[in-house]
C-alpha cells in the first residue's frame, strides 16, 4: 500500500468524510479540489461513517439542509455508499489500534501535530482496501504514521 498519491487516476475512490465536508460546505482551496476528482472517470464511494460524519458535522457547521439533502446532493455527484463489512470491521479495529500505539506525528505552518485513526477514519481506509481502491483525505495523519501505510489520494495535491 501506497500513502502518496497515485500517478495515475485511481478507478475506485473511496471520499473520507474530510473531502465530503470540503466539497459540502465549499471550503476555500478545498472544496475545488475534491469537485475535480468527483468529475473525473472513477467510481465514487462513501463509507456510511464517513457520511453520517459529513451530514452532522455540516449541519454543526451551520448548513441548514436536511441529512436527506446532504445525502441527495453527494449521490448526485455519481457518489454512492457502501455499508461496512465484517472483515471491514476487523481491520479498521487493527488499524485504530496500531494508530493509537504508534500515532502519526507531522508539521504544519501551525506547528508540530499527532493524530490517530477515528472510528469513521478507519472504516473508510478499510472500505478502500476491500474495494481495492484509495481514499481521499485532508487528514494530514493518514500520511505520517510510523508503523502502517494506506492506499491514499492527499486530496491537497489535487490541482485547483
Amino acid at each position: 500500500m501506497s500513502a502518496s498519491t497515485p500517478a495515475v487516476a485511481p478507478t475506485i475512490v473511496v471520499y473520507d468524510a474530510s473531502a465530503l465536508l470540503a466539497w459540502l460546505l465549499q471550503t476555500a482551496n478545498q472544496w475545488q479540489r475534491v469537485d475535480r476528482l468527483m468529475r473525473r472517470p472513477a467510481d465514487g464511494v462513501m463509507s456510511v461513517p464517513a457520511l453520517t460524519e459529513a451530514i452532522y458535522v455540516a449541519r454543526r457547521r451551520g448548513n441548514q439542509a436536511t441529512p436527506g439533502q446532504l445525502r441527495a446532493a453527494l449521490l448526485g455527484q455519481g457518489l454512492r455508499v457502501e455499508p461496512s463489512s465484517e472483515d471491514d470491521a476487523e481491520w479498521a479495529g487493527a488499524a485504530i489500534a496500531e494508530s493509537e500505539a504508534n500515532p502519526a506525528q507531522w508539521t504544519t505552518t501551525n506547528g508540530p501535530r499527532t493524530g490517530t485513526l477515528s472510528l469513521g477514519d478507519g472504516l473508510t481506509l478499510a472500505l478502500a482496501v476491500r474495494l481495492g481502491g484509495h481514499a481521499v483525505t485532508f487528514d494530514g495523519a493518514w500520511f505520517n504514521f510510523p508503523t502502517q501505510t494506506f492506499p491514499v489520494v492527499n486530496a491537497w495535491r489535487i490541482p485547483l
